[in-house]
This record gives C-alpha cells, structure tokens and sequence, in this order.
C-alpha cells in the first residue's frame, strides 16, 4: 500500500459553480466525487447532479457519482440507531461501501481526487467522519479545501474537534463512543420538505 497518497475534501457550500470550480483548479483537483447521498438541493440548485457534472467536465475534471455507496444518508433503516443516527460502524462494514472506497484508493494512485458533500466545514461531515476515517486507516492523508482556498489538516481538524467536541474522545465505562453520525438524519425523524444536510 503507497502510505504517501492524499485525498481532498471539499463543500460546495453556497458557493457559485464559478467559486468552486476555482478551489478544486486551485488544487489542482482532476476527480470529484460527490458523496451526497441526494445529488440535489432547492438553496444550491448549481449544484444539483447533471449541472455540477457538466460544469466541472467542461473545465477538465472529472465527476464521478459515489453517494449510492458512500453517502451519509442510507436507505437500510437497519442503519441507524435509535435516535435516528448512522451508524458508521454498519455502513463501514457494508460490501458496497467497502468496494466504493478500493474505487477510491485505486483512483487515488492515479489522480488528484476530492470528496464532495455540501457542508463547508467538514469536522462534522460524513465526508470525514466516516469515509475519510475508512481512508485514513488506510493509510491515506487527508487534506480539506476551505472555502477561503486554505487547506486544514486532519491534525488542526483534531485539536479543533477535542475542545468542540470532547464527548467523540471520552471513554465510556462500556467502552469508546459510538462511531455515528453526529445528528439525526433518518427520514421518518425530519419534517417533509427540509433541507437534509450530510453528516
């Protein structure tokens, strides 16, 4: 295994397609892949599927759809808790999920690759939190693309998350923290019409 690949991270935010298409260029960026588990959005419409894939190909980078797989929401009720989380530890163990992330490793060796969801910041999303675990313990090092072109390490993510969110490091007397979506995301939970975010 080449323990020296990197994979990116971005949110499209509510950004213009102009802006972000000038971070990914900016990092130089050659492969998106959208992770949203619903490619589409009423507040950020540019970035609705068949638009993103066209406006990202006609500047040289290429889109690759993975939220069927690896997205934050799953259909299989199965995984989530009780509280209407994911959780992780299920989706990670999934065969489609693991196939999706070899897809990815494989890329990786090859191309400049950016994981896609919508959140900016990414300490909470499922593009870290759990993809960008799975990587990680395959050795892969994270980079992720702020929305002012910064780049934050996973290490400035981990100090951040250790103050903001102590509980994700506190043992347990039953043992460590669940590995979970940090809110509830299960349809039958939300009201009809809002605005889902992936995390």
């Amino acid at each position: 295994m080449n323990a020296s690949r990197t994979v990116w991270t971005i949110g499209h935010s509510n950004h213009t397609q102009e802006r972000l298409i000038d971070l990914l260029r900016s990092h130089s960026i050659a492969v998106v892949a959208d992770l949203r588990t619903s490619p589409y959005s009423r507040y950020s419409s540019q970035f609705n599927k068949e638009q993103l894939e066209r406006a990202l190909e006609s500047q040289g980078i290429r889109y690759v759809y993975l939220g069927g797989p690896l997205g934050g929401r799953p259909s299989d009720s199965s995984m989530y808790d009780a509280d209407g989380r994911v959780r992780y530890d299920l989706v990670a163990a999934g065969s489609d999920y693991l196939g999706a992330v070899e897809r990815l490793l494989r890329g990786a060796e090859e191309y400049r690759i950016a994981l896609l969801c919508g959140e900016e910041d990414p300490i909470s999303c499922h593009r870290r939190r759990l993809v960008g675990r799975t990587l990680r313990e395959r050795g892969v090092t994270l980079a992720h693309i702020r929305g002012d072109g910064a780049v934050t390490t996973e290490a400035e993510l981990e100090a951040r998350e250790a103050i903001e969110f102590p509980e994700r490091f506190q043992l347990a007397l039953d043992g460590p923290p669940p590995w979970r979506s940090e809110h509830a995301v299960k349809r039958t939970e939300r009201a009809e019409g809002d605005e889902w975010t992936e995390s």
